[in-house]
C-alpha cells in the first residue's frame, strides 16, 4: 500500500508515467525526462501530513472502540453526535452487554484461584516493560508460537504460556477487566501498549486486593465416563501416588528453598513464576541429571531450561544419593 501510494503521488506530480501493457494487465512504469529533484515536484507534503494525522486518529478511535467495555450501540451513537446517547445506558444486545449479563457485570474481590490468574497476567505485563499491546501480552500468556512472538523473544519470558489452559479469549477479557480496575495503564502512540500502574504492581505482589469484573471462565471438557469394569482396571493398574519421603523429600525441600531464593532474586515474584509445585515434585521424583532429561519434566520448556536449567541441575547434584543407588 505504501509503495502504491508513493507511485500514485509521483505520477500526479509528473515525475513518472504509468500505463498498461498492450494485451496484458500489467502496469508499466517509466521516468519522465528530464529527471527532476524530489524537492521540485508538486507534492503537497502539508496536506499529506494532515491526512496521516486524520488516519491515525481514526485508527486510535477504532482501537479504543474494540477495547472499550461500554455498550457498542451507544458508543457508535455518541461517535456520530447523537445528543441522546447516554454512557450509562445499555442496549442489552451487543457482545459487551451480553458478556456483562453473563458474568453478573459487577466487580468483586477475586477468590484465591482467581487472584493467582490475575497475578500471572499482571506479572506478564510488568515483565514486558511497556513494549507491547494487548495482542502480544495475550499471545505470551497463552504460549503462542506465532512468528512475531518468537522473533521478539517472548517465548523466553518466564510468564510465557502461564495461562495457556484458559484460552486467548479469556486472557484478552481478563486484561480488559484489569484495565478497567486500574491495574493496567494503556498508553503509547499510535498503537496502545500496556504497562503496570502502581496499584497493579501492588496487586501482582499480593500487597493489595481490588474488585475486578472478571470474565467467565470456559468450562474444561469433562473426561469421558468409564464403565465400572474400566474403572476397576484403571484402579488396579495405576499405583497410588505416595507422599514424598526419604531422599525424595529432602530433594523436594531443597528445591523449594532454592525456588524461594530465586523468586526473591527476581524482584520478589511469585514462586510459581520459577516452577510450579507440580514441576518440583516431578523433579524430586525423576532426579534428572542432564539438560536433555530436564526437558522431559512437565512444566520445563526450552525457555525455562535456558533460564533455570543449570541452577536446577546444581540442586540435584547437591543432594547426595543413598548408598548403592544411582539416579534414574
Amino acid at each position: 500500500m505504501a509503495v502504491g501510494t508513493a507511485l500514485h503521488l509521483l505520477e500526479r506530480a509528473g515525475a513518472i508515467r504509468r500505463g498498461y501493457e498492450p494485451g496484458g494487465r500489467t502496469y508499466t512504469t517509466e521516468l519522465v525526462h528530464p529527471v527532476r529533484p524530489l524537492e521540485s515536484l508538486a507534492i503537497d507534503t502539508e496536506r499529506l501530513d494532515a491526512k496521516r494525522e486524520r488516519d491515525e486518529l481514526k485508527l486510535r478511535r477504532m482501537i479504543e472502540y474494540a477495547g472499550s467495555r461500554e455498550c457498542r450501540q451507544f458508543t457508535i451513537l455518541r461517535y456520530f453526535g447523537d445528543a441522546e446517547a447516554d454512557s450509562g445506558r445499555v442496549c442489552g444486545r451487543c457482545d459487551i452487554c451480553r458478556a456483562g449479563a453473563a458474568a453478573g457485570g459487577a466487580a468483586r474481590l477475586p477468590a484465591p484461584e482467581e487472584t493467582l490468574l490475575i497475578q500471572k497476567a499482571l506479572s506478564c505485563v510488568g515483565r514486558l516493560r511497556g513494549r507491547f499491546g494487548r495482542g502480544r501480552v495475550t499471545q505470551t500468556l497463552v504460549g503462542s508460537r506465532a512468528r512475531d512472538v518468537l522473533e521478539a523473544g517472548l517465548d523466553r519470558q518466564s510468564t510465557y504460556g502461564l495461562l495457556a489452559e484458559e484460552g486467548a479469549d479469556f486472557v484478552w477479557s481478563l486484561l480488559d477487566a484489569l484495565i478497567a480496575a486500574g491495574c493496567i495503564a494503556v498508553g503509547g502512540d499510535p498503537y496502545p501498549i500496556l504497562s503496570l500502574t502502581p496499584l497493579g504492581f501492588d496487586v501482582a505482589r499480593g500487597r493489595q486486593a481490588v474488585p475486578v469484573a472478571l470474565p467467565a471462565r470456559q468450562p474444561r471438557p469433562a473426561a469421558p465416563a468409564r464403565t465400572g469394569k474400566a474403572r476397576r482396571k484403571v484402579a488396579a493398574e495405576a499405583p497410588e501416588e505416595a507422599p514424598a519421603s526419604g531422599p525424595e523429600s529432602a530433594l523436594l525441600a531443597r528445591l523449594k528453598s532454592w525456588r524461594r531464593r530465586q523468586a526473591a532474586a527476581m524482584g520478589g515474584v511469585p514462586a510459581y513464576v520459577v516452577y510450579p509445585d507440580r514441576t518440583l515434585r516431578e523433579l524430586a521424583r525423576a532426579r534428572p541429571q542432564t539438560m536433555e532429561a530436564l526437558l522431559t519434566i512437565p512444566g520445563i520448556g526450552p525457555a525455562k531450561a535456558r533460564r533455570f536449567g543449570r541452577a536446577t541441575l546444581a540442586v540435584m547434584l547437591e543432594t547426595a544419593e543413598p548408598a548403592g543407588e544411582a539416579p534414574p
